[in-house]
């Protein structure tokens, strides 16, 4: 593979080395072994790791990442507050997956950072839950919805039907249509 502009390759002991040029904080276009470098795919970043690192917190004025082991705690207050780990995912608005990895419960997890924007999220739903103004999301049920809705034309719940509406009288009819067709019975 031939090198892009910025790139070079040198023979060292056994093989090719790409070098990379950093133009961050600590080298100012010196070439560097691309392992240094945050990665894409086959795109490179324009600053090795350090550099990243410093642009992070010297001129953003923050680290973008916090270790998982200090937030775990509120974590399971979401959880415990929420009523279960699925109540808890569905509340916090993730996959169940990422909260399992947060808590280093998912298998082969390594995790051991989370994004300061997730942890403000969390403390955020934190607060609500603590002061009431958030009620858990609801389970979900057998069938796959996880909330009841009424009829969009008179407003009774979707398992029952009036008899005179049209938009009812035809989710009625239809449920009943395609239990016929499963062998539950007859139209």
């Amino acid at each position: 593979m031939k090198p892009k502009i910025g790139q070079r390759r040198e023979r060292r002991g056994e093989g090719d080395v790409l070098l990379l040029r950093c133009w961050g904080a600590f080298h100012d276009g010196d070439w560097l072994n691309s392992e240094r470098f945050y990665r894409q795919g086959n795109i490179y970043s324009t600053m090795c790791k350090e550099c990243h690192s410093y642009h992070y917190v010297h001129e953003r004025g923050y680290e973008p990442y916090l270790r998982l082991e200090e937030v775990r705690k509120w974590i399971w207050e979401v959880i415990h507050r929420s009523g279960g780990m699925n109540a808890a995912a569905r509340t916090l608005g993730i996959s169940p997956t990422t909260l399992y990895r947060w808590l280093g419960r998912y298998k082969g997890n390594d995790q051991k950072k989370i994004r300061r924007e997730s942890v403000r999220h969390v403390l955020e739903v934190l607060a609500q839950l603590r002061a009431g103004t958030l009620e858990p999301a609801p389970a979900k049920k057998a069938g796959g919805r996880s909330y009841k809705y009424g009829c969009s034309a008179c407003g009774v719940d979707v398992d029952e039907h009036t008899p005179g509406c049209s938009v009812c009288w035809e989710r009625h009819y239809n449920r009943r249509r395609r239990s016929a067709n499963m062998g539950g019975g007859v139209v």
